[in-house]
């Protein structure tokens, strides 16, 4: 409110120096029509009494003058010197960064309203040369003619000169001004109107207000006989700090420049735009189209010669205005985060409700489906093929659309609200102006908020899915889920993963088939054979069936070498020892750095000294990184052979069916050699011959 009021003081100062100019304009503006008319008036010879008379009737004048100013001082308005004097001392107040700026902008504004009193003061040179017959081009629109530019004269306009004559003749005969409009109107000469409503959120507080505006203006333009009623454009629920998303806005201004509307009303300044540069853009657009605004606060005609200035006044202070408010939201929102307070867009967060305390809740029907994306994950899908099954059977997204995409259900694969903790502000707002996020990387805090409400995925399986996304990393061969044997068949020559193609496409004997995906690259090409699909299936079936009656033997040897095959019981030493190690280098550059700082040194001897210091960081750096991949490797592989235990084991007697969900579940990967040699390769290493 501080910055504001400062503003707002300087108003007055601004009036006065508005008035200033105008009078410098003004002034200019007689001496030169007094000069003309001297020139025009002059006698040739003048007798020296008359001389003396005039220069006595002068002094007398002079006098009189001077006696009068005693009685009754005049008040100076302010000089444009003096109002900048004033804006600079209060600028240098110690006041925050952004009044400063609202001063510049004022400062800026002044530099303008001074190049347009420079423009009044040439005006009198054009009406000057008015003298001489010269026509200007804003004198070639006049009502009932038309300049005609090739025989340099006014050309009459019939059917307007017959308007202007009709004027003219029921103002002889008494008729009032509003009369004489309103009988224009039959004439067809009316002024089109449009109004401007918005508020700026949906709130139900805010309809009263919204309805109120629309009304306001549709009964307002319409009382009068002499405007013709376009619309009233609204906005509602969007903010007006840009003109982006406000499409009754845009439509407006749209409609103005094709000519549709003359003049717009709004209520004030505040309900155009709350941004400085897109409010003055917008008006100047429309002001060189001949569309004038009025602002009903603030009494404002954008056709006035001070309007300019006002507008960009008071557009600075519904932008500073807005600024304050977003940033006030904005503490609060982070004091909320750092009281550990957790909130989420209920209406696009699948899984939970809003509880009664506004904390979460589970809604048992959405908690299904994310407990069968993370089921799904775990057998071996993709977020893209875990999309693709829940768009096939209708279930719709978290935003209530029908198509799943693999963002979503990697968002929600990764977000660890579903294992009961809550991480806050992981994006924030760049600029209050453009509502532009950004990811948060550390340039605002972060809060982690453990246990804060019940857990729809157990924190294992939370932590379990994790490891398989570290583990699935994308690279040359990188995995796909186009189809169920995307990236589960590999070419025995090359190694390369093989894809689906169509054979016979547009004929009856269309096949699709699976081949190696660089079969015919380079000069020589692999010699596998392609498969389709009803024998993958049945190889698959073959290969289950004998690992099925070797599967108590499996799950023996997996117990007997689990422990010495996944101890990472070294490897965490290691990983202690190598982060310790970090620190103290780490400790150590900085030392270097603060000394360098504080003490003359031989810069070669620093330079070679924190280069030394900076690739032992690195290097210890990589190595941990190094270790932490291999720990979760190895415990990632350890749940998915568990995993794959528990679905072996629940396997009895013969399987006569393919089973989609028992291929995900066992098989890691499949490699052809030749049509004799085709090895099936399960998720705990074991390796079978079809």
């Amino acid at each position: 409110m501080g910055k504001v009021k400062l503003l707002l003081d300087v108003i007055g100062d601004l009036r006065s120096l508005a008035d200033s100019l105008q009078a410098v304009a003004d002034a200019v503006a007689d001496s030169g029509a007094a000069e003309a008319e001297m020139m025009t008036t002059k006698e040739p010879e003048e007798t020296g009494k008359a001389g003396k008379t005039g220069k006595a009737a002068t002094k007398n004048t002079a006098k009189k003058e001077a006696k009068a100013a005693k009685q009754e001082p005049e008040e100076k308005p302010l000089t444009l010197e003096e109002v900048r004097a004033v804006l600079a001392e209060k600028s240098r107040s110690g006041h925050t960064e952004e009044v400063r700026a609202s001063m510049l902008t004022l400062l800026a504004s002044f530099a303008q309203e001074e190049s347009r009193s420079i423009s009044e003061n040439m005006k009198w040179g054009v009406r000057k040369r008015f003298q001489s017959g010269e026509i200007g081009a804003a004198n070639k629109h006049i009502l009932g003619y038309r300049y005609d530019d090739g025989l340099r004269k006014y050309v009459i306009i019939p059917q307007e000169a017959e308007a202007v004559r009709w004027m003219f003749q029921m103002y002889i005969d008494g008729v009032p001004l509003r009369g004489i409009a309103g009988s224009m109107n039959s004439a067809g000469i009316r002024t089109t109107l449009a109004g401007y409503a918005r508020v700026s959120t949906d709130h139900e507080e805010q309809q009263t207000s919204y309805e109120a505006q629309v009304d306001y203006y549709t009964n307002y333009i319409k009382g009068r006989e002499d405007w013709e009623f376009v619309s009233v454009y609204t906005d509602e629920g969007i903010s007006a700090t840009s003109t982006t998303k406000r499409d009754g806005f845009n439509k407006m201004v749209a409609d103005a420049l094709d000519g549709r509307i003359d003049l717009i009303i709004t209520k004030s300044v505040s309900r155009f735009a709350r941004n400085t540069v897109d409010s003055l853009t917008t008006i100047r657009k429309l002001k060189e189209h001949k569309v004038e605004c009025y602002f009903e606060k603030e009494n404002i005609w954008t056709f006035d010669s001070k309007g300019e200035l006002l507008l960009t006044i008071m557009s600075s202070l519904a932008q500073e205005e807005s600024r304050s408010i977003s940033e006030n939201v904005t503490w609060g929102q982070r004091k909320r985060f750092a009281d550990g307070k957790v909130t989420v867009p209920f209406k696009r967060f699948l899984g939970y409700d809003r509880g009664e305390d506004g904390n979460l809740v589970i809604n048992e029907e959405q908690a299904a489906i994310v407990r069968r994306i993370y089921g799904m994950f775990l057998q071996g899908r993709s977020p893209f093929a875990i999309a693709k099954v829940l768009t096939e059977e209708g279930i719709p997204t978290p935003g209530g659309k029908a198509n799943w995409s693999g963002s979503t259900v990697r968002s929600i694969l990764t977000n660890e609200k579903y294992k009961g903790d809550a991480l806050l502000q992981k994006v924030y707002t760049v600029d209050f102006l453009s509502k532009k996020k950004k990811v948060n990387e550390g340039e605002v805090p972060q809060y982690y908020v453990e246990h804060n409400h019940d857990a729809i995925i157990e924190p294992a399986v939370f932590e379990a899915v994790q490891k398989q996304m570290a583990v699935r990393q994308t690279g040359t061969n990188r995995q796909s889920s186009v189809g169920i044997f995307s990236s589960k068949i590999k070419c025995g020559d090359c190694g390369s993963w093989y894809g689906s193609k169509v054979w016979h496409s547009n004929s009856k004997y269309r096949r699709v088939v699976w081949q190696c995906n660089h079969k015919f690259d380079g000069g020589e090409k692999c010699g596998t054979p392609h498969l389709d699909e009803e024998t993958i299936k049945a190889l698959f079936m073959k290969a289950v069936n004998i690992l099925t009656t070797e599967k108590d033997e499996i799950a023996a040897n997996f117990h007997a070498i689990k422990g010495r095959l996944f101890d990472t019981a070294e490897l965490e030493t290691e990983q202690s020892r190598l982060q310790e190690e970090l620190n103290v280098v780490a400790g150590m550059i900085q030392q270097c750095i603060d000394e360098n700082a504080h003490v003359a040194l031989d810069q070669t001897e620093y330079q070679a000294r924190y280069d030394g210091l900076a690739e032992r960081f690195d290097r210890t750096k990589a190595r941990l990184d190094e270790v932490g991949n291999a720990i979760t490797e190895k415990q990632a592989k350890k749940e998915q052979i568990e995993r794959f235990l528990a679905e072996l084991e629940r396997q009895d007697g013969v399987s006569t069916e393919f089973d989609e969900n028992l291929w995900y579940s066992l098989v890691d990967f499949v490699t052809v050699f030749n049509k004799e040699d085709i090895r099936f390769t399960f998720k705990n290493g074991t390796e079978i011959n079809v």
